[in-house]
């Protein structure tokens, strides 16, 4: 049975320095296999570290770490500020003037008889619920809560 390889990381410069060094045996006329044999990495880790690394300097991938560091803190702080916005949006709406939680009495008088009360005359149709609730309730199937308590003027 062949030896099994332990996996290892390499860090941007060592990778520098292997790339370096198995393209000057590669201009010496080592074919690819050799070279892969040689620095004790994959033809496919190879062409990937190429790929990534091809043409930079040890300070070049020592930057590209460190902009990718920062990146990723960015990304982090910007989800977290996305977050708190979503809940200052919520509190907001929670604590602004509620709607009368009682219909007019048209609007009863139409619910009792079974009629929607946007087909009443003179009557727009009740506007879509957008809030997180109505969105929830129509993500779980309830139909009715797709319509707005409607607010008669």
């Amino acid at each position: 049975m062949g030896q099994q390889r332990r996996r290892r990381r390499h860090t941007p410069e060592q990778i520098i320095r292997k790339i370096a060094e198995g393209e000057k045996l590669l201009a010496g006329g080592a074919g690819l296999d050799d070279v892969c044999r040689h620095l004790q990495v994959t033809e496919s880790t190879w062409h990937r570290w190429v790929a990534r690394y091809g043409g930079m300097k040890a300070s070049d991938a020592k930057r590209l770490k460190e902009l990718e560091g920062e990146n990723s803190r960015l990304k982090k702080l910007l989800a977290e500020a996305e977050l708190d916005k979503l809940m200052l949006k919520e509190l907001a709406e929670e604590t602004s003037d509620p709607e009368p939680t009682t219909p007019c009495s048209c609007h009863v008088a139409g619910a009792v008889r079974g009629i929607p009360t946007s087909s009443l005359p003179g009557r727009r149709p009740a506007p879509i619920d957008t809030t997180t609730r109505g969105i929830d309730a129509i993500r779980r199937g309830n139909a009715a809560a797709r319509v707005a308590t409607p607010v008669c003027s």
